[in-house]
């Protein structure tokens, strides 16, 4: 009996470390000759995962090797800006055919003439942050009550391309202008190169198939940006009618309140770029800011 059977092993090995830390404080005191309490709760974690050990091929290029790299880093090319000129273009490596001014340039790391991928490798930082924390603040003060919750993430990317099926990043809304004839972001547009911008910070403008080998769709790091991020995730503002009021009506308490969510996000992403995105971010869609209102009666 003869042939090869090949033996699966299952030799990969990660490794997580982090930290918890949870404050609290509160307290209560006369203002205005009326009771004032607050609370403040403010969480912080830290974790890390880390491939210990990966089966990575031999021959490997070390920008390729898994081993020692953060889990669900970003794959992808090594972008040194735009093409400024035809002269830059002609002493440079390109993805298939002749790029134009306007599109990215890839690095080559092994010097081998061309950009394949063989200049693939591991870069960019995971989607999901390493360093999470929340800020949680409690008011009350003469029948009004509020209550703040902030959230936030840093020491991770979002990428402006999006994840496909057959898990390779490719163009979105938000790196390629007018795609499937959809509508653009500002920013694409505005800051595209062209000859009357030619100090343009994204690639130029395009239609259909962009025309070239260049692909500016790639997954690389000029479209991976620092997620870091603070958000007020929640807010309420309320209101209790006194009950000496209330209860001439049969009411035991009445309390009206404004509620939003969303409200703000301090970041440094394009507009209109969630930082609390998934991975695999082609078709979705942003959080949106939600403002309601209410009242609570009790009987």
């Amino acid at each position: 009996m003869g042939g090869y059977y090949p033996t699966y092993v299952n030799g990969n090995a990660i490794d997580s470390k982090g930290v918890d830390i949870l404050l609290t404080h509160r307290n209560r005191f006369q203002l205005g000759g009326k009771p004032f309490y607050y609370e403040l709760g403010a969480t912080l974690t830290y974790s890390k995962t880390r491939w210990l050990k990966y089966l990575d091929e031999p021959n490997v290029p070390e920008w390729q090797k898994v081993t020692g790299t953060t889990y669900g880093s970003h794959w992808g090319w090594l972008s040194e800006g735009l093409y400024r000129s035809e002269e830059e273009i002609d002493n440079s490596a390109w993805y298939g055919t002749r790029p134009n001014v306007g599109d990215i340039k890839y690095k080559d790391l092994n010097g081998d003439g061309q950009i394949d991928w063989q200049d693939r490798g591991i870069f960019g930082k995971s989607n999901r942050p390493e360093l999470t924390y929340g800020l949680n603040l409690n008011l009350g003060w003469n029948g009004f009550d509020m209550n703040l919750q902030f959230t936030g993430g840093a020491l991770f990317q979002v990428s402006m391309t999006g994840t496909y099926f057959n898990d390779n990043d490719d163009d979105t809304i938000w790196t390629k202008t007018f795609k499937e004839g959809g509508n653009s972001p500002l920013f694409l547009v505005e800051n595209a190169y062209s000859l009357d911008n030619p100090d343009g910070t994204f690639p130029r403008l395009t239609l259909g198939t962009a025309g070239h080998g260049g692909d500016n769709g790639l997954s690389s790091s000029f479209w991976w940006r620092d997620g870091k991020y603070v958000r007020l995730k929640t807010a309420q503002l309320g209101y209790t009618l006194p009950q000496n009021f209330t209860r001439r009506f049969g009411v035991e308490s009445l309390r009206i309140f404004v509620e939003g969510n969303n409200l703000f996000t301090l970041d440094g992403l394009p507009e209109g770029i969630d930082p609390e995105s998934p991975g695999v971010n082609n078709g979705y869609y942003p959080q949106q800011r939600n403002i309601l209102g209410g009242i609570t009666i009790t009987l």
